[in-house]
């Protein structure tokens, strides 16, 4: 083993967003244990197998699966997305990003294999959300406070 190899494994061993490699007959090259945890996978049961095996059988997959399948259907160079997807009894939000790894091959850039890249976050969108609602509650709470303010007014001014 090369020393590069050890760190470039080593790397991707311990990112905390899920990657995965598929090559353009659907065979899983590499994957992670983030990816593994985050979709609940046998890491066993991922490299080697095909992405379809793995994902579209599963009804719950379905969004995430099909940003994959745009992205190389549509031969798009990159794609970004916010997509929801159920894990046991959990629903988690995740952030895919799809591109295309590619090679040097007679002086051009040729791709050769699908990267997708996924993050967790459920956190920051349920945060967004509570903040939003919290922005809310207060609004409709100076709105309140607006019209007691206003009705203290004209009570005051009727009464010399």
């Amino acid at each position: 083993m090369n020393h590069d190899y050890d760190i470039y494994r080593s790397l991707l061993a311990n990112l905390s967003d899920g990657v995965m490699a598929i090559e353009f007959d659907g065979t899983v090259r590499i994957a992670n244990m983030a990816l593994y945890q985050m979709f609940g996978l046998d890491p066993d049961a991922v490299v080697g197998h095909l992405f379809g095996e793995l994902f579209l059988e599963f009804e719950e997959f379905e969004e995430f699966t099909q940003i994959v399948l745009d992205t190389v259907a549509e031969r798009r160079d990159s794609e970004r997305a916010i997509t929801r997807v159920r894990i046991g009894d959990e629903v988690r939000s995740l952030c895919v990003t799809t591109s295309y790894l590619t090679d040097k091959q007679d002086g051009r850039e040729k791709p050769i294999a699908l990267i997708v890249v996924v993050a967790d976050v459920t956190e920051v969108r349920e945060l967004r959300e509570s903040e939003l609602h919290m922005t809310e509650v207060i609004k409709q709470q100076l709105d309140e406070l607006k019209n007691a303010y206003r009705d203290i007014e004209e009570q005051t001014t009727h009464f010399p």
